[in-house]
């Protein structure tokens, strides 16, 4: 499997498990995440989602290998696993149609669709040796999709400096820029971290956990709609 799950105390966690390939978002694991999201959408038990990713890597974004195996150009084929990912009318990550709380478990390096995930979940607990990249700029392509998440959150000068450069973020400079939630200085750190808000989140109850995460999904859909 390409996405493991686990489950303990009302709280999933969503493993991205391709670690020789540092977790690339093949069209096999893009279509087990969202059969995962779908399930958990619908299961009254899971009250906090966490993503993470197995091994060094968080994600290290579109597998160009993998899509390029498939029909079309090897572009057009990655383009085509981020619209399953992506609603094409509301230009929405399907992260966002999940109404309770998810936050991203940053275990290693983010890179390209790895840091789109980031910036769809509501919080983020990374270990302090991470970082994101839009690397895909280096191979002169742009970060479209994912900057519709990016964008609104970061600002447009952060994000008009990395999408250019395509520099590596240390993850200390996005915990000043009110990305990260917090950091974590070892890997233990960082499952106590994330068990400690997973903890906080379940205290809120699941329908106002629900009720709050659906008026911010749709605070950020009205920004989303302002940059058309």
């Amino acid at each position: 499997m390409s996405v493991s799950t686990t489950r303990f105390n009302g709280v999933l966690t969503l493993t991205l498990n391709n670690p020789t390939r540092a977790n690339a978002l093949s069209p096999t694991m893009v279509a087990e995440l969202i059969k995962e999201l779908d399930k958990a959408e619908k299961d009254d038990d899971v009250r906090v989602l966490v993503l993470t990713g197995e091994g060094l890597f968080f994600s290290a974004g579109m597998d160009l290998a993998a899509a390029s195996k498939g029909s079309g150009a090897p572009f057009d084929t990655a383009l085509s696993i981020f619209k399953r990912i992506a609603d094409s009318q509301n230009q929405q990550v399907i992260i966002d149609y999940i109404y309770y709380p998810m936050f991203a478990r940053i275990n290693g390096p983010a890179l390209g669709g790895g840091v789109g995930l980031v910036f769809a979940t509501d919080f983020r607990i990374a270990i302090d040796s991470s970082f994101i990249q839009l690397a895909e700029v280096k191979r002169g392509l742009i970060p479209a999709i994912i900057s519709l998440y990016i964008v609104p959150q970061l600002g447009p000068s952060l994000s008009r400096a990395f999408f250019l450069t395509g520099e590596k973020v240390p993850i200390q400079r996005l915990h000043q820029a009110g990305i990260i939630y917090s950091i974590a200085t070892s890997p233990t750190h960082l499952d106590e971290s994330v068990s400690s808000l997973a903890a906080l989140l379940i205290e809120g109850g699941p329908q106002l956990n629900r009720q709050s995460n659906s008026l911010f999904v749709s605070c950020l859909v009205q920004s989303l709609k302002t940059l058309k």
